[in-house]
């Protein structure tokens, strides 16, 4: 109501009692032109908000299908922040014992380690012995469906590893080093197929 009064004073101070009928009826039709082109442009804008929100809500909706539908195919989240661990305290234990044995890292890790490297909340990241021998243990813990696919992503962006030389291990380094992985050592090759039957057997 404030502001119907406010627009009844601002006409009246503007277009006084003795204006000519005429010049009134002119001015009225030029303050009815105005408002209207105001009012289309209001609404254009309005249409113009709603159709983005709109293309933005359905653009939305159509990415989360998408990973919904991913997560389903997959079991994982296509863009994990860990490597996604699917393993008990009782098969924590078993990797950690193989690891250990087969002597993946450059020194011993305890079972509180391995569970918080695959949490991604380690201090600082562990060195490896062999870059090869670290790729096809993961690659083999993801055939079994016990963490992500996406493990190398996941270990060059949270920067969980190091090369035996200190050099932070990248996901294009560990893609490299599980091209390479055939060609370790078979003794060792048994030893991290052990490890997965291990923790197969300890489900």
């Amino acid at each position: 109501q404030r502001r119907i009064d406010k627009t009844f004073e601002y006409l009246f101070a503007r277009y006084p009692a003795d204006t000519p009928a005429d010049e009134l009826l002119n001015r009225i039709a030029e303050v009815r032109s105005t408002v209207t082109e105001i009012a289309d442009y209001t609404r254009h804008r309005q249409t113009e908000e709603t159709q983005r929100k709109e293309r933005e809500a359905e653009l939305l909706s159509q990415a989360e299908k998408r990973r919904a539908a991913q997560r389903s195919r997959t079991g994982f989240d296509p863009t994990p922040a860990d490597f996604c661990p699917r393993l008990s305290n009782r098969q924590i234990a078993v990797l950690t014992e193989h690891v250990n044995r087969i002597g993946i890292f450059k020194r011993d890790t305890t079972e509180a380690e391995i569970a918080r490297l695959l949490a991604c909340q380690l201090a600082e990241p562990l060195q490896t012995t062999h870059n090869k021998l670290l790729a096809l243990l993961l690659e083999s813990l993801s055939a079994s469906r016990l963490i992500t696919p996406k493990w190398q992503r996941v270990a060059g962006n949270n920067g969980c590893f190091t090369s035996k030389l200190g050099k932070p291990l990248t996901a294009k380094d560990l893609s490299a080093a599980k091209q390479m992985a055939e060609i370790i050592d078979r003794r060792k090759e048994r030893m991290i197929l052990d490890c997965i039957e291990a923790l197969e057997a300890a489900e």
